[in-house]
């Protein structure tokens, strides 16, 4: 199958969230006893909940990626569900990591932020394997 606009727009939108990942990772792999190290990684946080509420947002339109397979192979039904309910749980934990980081030690915040960029990639690989099961494209790692 040719790639369509909803498969296009999921490429960039994972780009983005890509992108706020490795953010993510620079800022918390500063000194941590760098006067702004928790307003970067705070700002970096920020960038990855945008980007990833976009992904959200995009994917799950009823225009978007999600409706194109169900509607293309109905048989990914399951897998979509599973993927729709772990955005809300990674949304979820996004923002118990923003909320809590004001709070957190330095190594606390490191360890829950690389669970989470863990958790992202782990989430980006289960998305490629519904692509390919639908359209057989493979995404790219970063894509």
């Amino acid at each position: 199958m040719d790639a369509t606009r909803a498969l296009e727009a999921a490429k960039k939108r994972r780009r983005e969230v890509a992108d706020a990942g490795v953010e993510v990772e620079e800022a918390i792999a500063r000194p941590k006893s760098s006067p702004d190290w928790s307003a970067a990684v705070a700002a970096a946080l920020a960038e990855l909940d945008d980007a990833f509420r976009s992904h959200c947002d995009e994917v799950e339109a009823t225009d978007g990626l999600f409706e194109e397979i169900a509607a293309e192979a109905p048989r990914l039904e399951h897998q979509i569900a599973e993927l729709r309910r772990r955005h809300a749980e990674i949304v979820a934990e996004i923002e118990r990591v923003r909320a809590e980081l004001p709070g957190l030690d330095p190594d606390e915040v490191r360890t829950r932020a690389e669970s989470l960029l863990v958790t992202l990639s782990r989430h980006r690989a289960q998305e490629s394997d519904l692509v390919w099961e639908a359209y057989m494209v493979d995404l790219g790692g970063w894509s």
